[in-house]
């Protein structure tokens, strides 16, 4: 359809007609930017906005007049024309100072209905909001709550739409307390995905012991001294009493830290096949097995 236009068709629908671009495009089924390029192209002079047809709500046409007087008043006041600045009687806008550094910015009147500081750059606002702090700030909402910290008990602060939103009322000072407390407390039966424990499940406190046994033997083998550094692991936690005599009813006898002991898996391996012999039944007695036999070495 494009194709089918003709400066003549053009020329009778755009002049004689009187039909603006849109319709015209509305005819030959194309834009109104293909109508106007065309217009160009055939040298064509468009109408000035004084000779549009300007349609009123009541479905007529504004008179030529009053068309004059909507093109004067767009075209501006040719009294004030080319005079800027204060001098222009149309001048909406004064001198201000910025309220941290005190440069003299220029604003205009209608921001001062909305606004009681002016800054001149962004630097300078926000070196302000830097100082707005506790109530004076504004997403202030009633500062913080002292609460402790589930593992720790030390006290920290938390904002009181946490504490107001939080459904198990537990906070941490430290990621490290959160993981602790967590091992420690969410185990066995407590855990929503528990599936009854596993071969080899020592009770629901075993982490918890384990990791004191660990410390307590500062992560090293009790029988050859080899740290968590050299084995490139923690070393294992062996129960003196082996669990299967207490099972898993009586856990907390068989995870007491008297019966537990520190080996590496070299140590531990020849301690379960027999290869070392304790006759000690705590932890007590085996350290002081161990002295023996070291001195007995040399």
């Amino acid at each position: 359809m494009v194709n089918d236009i003709s400066k003549e068709n053009l020329k009778n629908n755009y002049l004689v007609k009187g039909l603006s671009s849109y319709e015209i495009a509305s005819i030959y089924g194309c834009s109104n930017r293909t109508i106007l390029n065309k217009l160009e192209l055939f040298g064509i002079p468009k109408r000035t906005y004084k000779d549009n047809k300007m349609p009123t709500r009541k479905g007529g046409h504004l008179s030529v007049i009053h068309r004059d007087h909507i093109h004067k008043a767009l075209k501006g006041n040719p009294k004030v024309a080319g005079i800027k600045g204060e001098a222009n009687p149309r001048y909406k806008s004064h001198k201000v100072e910025c309220f941290v550094c005190h440069n003299q910015i220029i604003r205009k009147n209608c921001f001062f209905k909305q606004f009681n500081r002016f800054f001149c750059s962004f630097d300078c606002q926000s070196k302000y909001k830097k100082t707005l702090v506790g109530k004076m700030a504004g997403h202030w909402k009633g500062g913080g709550i002292q609460v402790n910290c589930a593992q720790c008990d030390s006290s920290l602060i938390k904002p009181k739409c946490i504490v107001n939103s939080s459904k198990t009322h537990r906070f941490f000072c430290s990621k490290k307390c959160s993981y602790k407390w967590k091992s420690d407390n969410l185990n066995g039966d407590k855990i929503y995905n528990w599936k009854g424990g596993y071969d080899g499940y020592y009770g629901p406190n075993w982490l918890k012991q384990r990791r004191k046994a660990l410390e307590r033997d500062n992560k090293t083998c009790k029988i050859c001294n080899k740290t968590q550094k050299q084995l490139g692991k923690n070393p294992d936690v062996h129960h003196i009493i082996p669990f299967i005599e207490f099972t898993v009813k009586r856990f907390l006898e068989a995870n007491n830290l008297t019966n537990l002991i520190c080996f590496c898996s070299y140590c531990h391996s020849k301690v379960t096949n027999g290869i070392i012999k304790f006759t000690g039944k705590n932890y007590s007695e085996i350290c002081e097995e161990i002295l023996i036999l070291r001195e007995s070495y040399g």
